[in-house]
């Protein structure tokens, strides 16, 4: 993990801040407007990929979602769209587990298994 600055689009244009990359293709932040509550972003897209409350939770779900096979390069939202069914299903289930709290669901989450 190393910090670097990255600058995010918000309500009010883009706001650049101070995250820790925690994979290759994801990072974490504080949440901007928004109190106590982190952002994970997918940073070559700069799309939020969920916004939870801990940061053991957030390393978990970054790692998770680098598991699961998917080329997270992609800048454009069109790389979303183009992911098997299955891959976004993982993505979907990675994102409910974080938001919802599951730290062990995340921890022990086996790429493949979306249902």
């Amino acid at each position: 993990m190393k910090l670097i600055e990255l600058t995010v689009p918000t309500l009010q244009g883009s706001e650049t801040l101070t995250a820790i990359q925690v994979t290759e293709h994801f990072a974490i932040h504080d949440t901007v407007g928004a109190r106590f509550s982190i952002s994970i972003t997918h940073m070559p897209s700069l799309r939020r990929m969920a916004m939870v409350e801990g940061l053991a939770l957030a390393v978990a779900a970054s790692e998770a979602w680098q598991s699961i096979g998917i080329d997270w390069s992609f800048a454009e939202p069109e790389g979303i769209a183009a992911m098997s069914d299955d891959h976004r299903a993982q993505a979907r289930l990675i994102r409910d587990f974080a938001e919802d709290g599951f730290l062990g669901a995340l921890r022990n989450f086996k790429p493949g298994a979306s249902g």
